[in-house]
């Protein structure tokens, strides 16, 4: 199935990486594999939505969320804990009701979502009922929130304990904060949006082809090919090449 990408308004820009749409908001996915993941990403059927954590480990949703589709929401690092004022901790390995967050109003947007036939108003359905989570978290001292959404950005290329002597913090302290509003440890978060470089720059949409992996493991770096291959398989399940192979489609 070909997926539509879109992009946020400005508003929720800090807050939503990218929008994944499916043709038909009605058609069903069968349960599959999903990598290890550094971010939360909130999923839309025509009956239910869920939000997903991050993940350090390869997932596959059960069978009760199988059939995901038609909207999916992937979140930048820290904005679940911006908007819902919930430590992502809680969140890491999880998969909740979105009406565990946001109750009735949940279960509102998801008939509004499958009301909407394009899927352009389909977002921005989406997106007036998150403005207001929006506005809830700007009354909040969320100063230092966003001091360390800022840092969070920084963190895959800045070793932790120079971070954490910017921000004014001793290791340990910003490793207590950076998992309140990450749900991971930096290091492990380091990793991961390592692994998700190297899953960006692998051009599954051409078709089969020959890559250079030692290439790509130092461009994304990584100290060797062997590094890349060991982290590849424990965030992915599989090796780069099966990888690739598997997420081709004739």
């Amino acid at each position: 199935m070909n997926m539509q990408v879109l992009f946020p308004s400005k508003a929720l820009a800090p807050y939503i990486e990218v929008y994944y749409l499916s043709p038909d908001v009605h058609q069903a996915f069968h349960a599959k594999r999903y990598s290890a993941i550094s971010t939360s990403c909130l999923k839309f059927s025509s009956e239910m939505a869920v939000i997903s954590g991050q993940a350090p480990h390869p997932t596959v949703l059960e069978a009760g969320f199988g059939d995901l589709s038609g909207l999916g929401v992937k979140l930048r690092p820290g904005a679940f804990h911006a908007l819902f004022g919930i430590p992502a901790s809680e969140l890491t390995n999880q998969v909740i009701g979105l009406d565990e967050v946001l109750g009735q109003a949940a279960i509102e947007l998801i008939e509004r979502l499958a009301a909407e036939a394009n899927p352009t108003d389909r977002v921005r359905c989406f997106e007036r009922t998150l403005l207001s989570c929006v506005r809830s978290a700007r009354h909040r001292d969320d100063l230092i929130t966003q001091q360390l959404m800022a840092a969070v950005q920084q963190l895959p290329a800045m070793p932790v304990a120079k971070l954490a002597e910017e921000l004014g913090y001793s290791a340990r302290q910003l490793q207590r904060k950076l998992n309140e509003i990450v749900g991971l440890s930096p290091r492990l978060y380091q990793r991961l949006c390592r692994f998700e470089k190297a899953l960006d720059l692998i051009p599954v949409s051409s078709g089969p082809q020959k890559i250079n992996w030692a290439t790509l493991a130092l461009n994304c770096g990584y100290s060797d090919q062997a590094h890349f291959i060991r982290d590849f398989h424990e965030f992915a399940g599989c090796t780069p090449g099966h990888y690739l192979a598997s997420s081709y489609v004739n």
